[in-house]
């Protein structure tokens, strides 16, 4: 086997390895998310006849 054929299909390894830790390393940033308030945290429903999440009567309820 001569030098060249080694150097070449190592090169092409090293390619097919970068490509492929390119996009492990997109998949692993989309999954971290910033700091804040976890999605839908403010929308939650509550079952005790209030409508807000502090747990204020809703305003439109009383009006009825």
């Amino acid at each position: 086997m001569d030098l060249k054929s080694i150097l070449g299909r190592l090169r092409e390894e090293r390619d097919a390895l970068e490509v492929a830790i390119a996009s492990l390393e997109r998949l692993d940033n989309q999954q971290r998310r910033g700091p804040g308030r976890p999605p839908g945290s403010a929308t939650k429903v509550s079952t005790n006849g209030t409508n807000h999440v502090n747990g204020s009567p809703d305003p439109a309820a009383s009006k009825q």
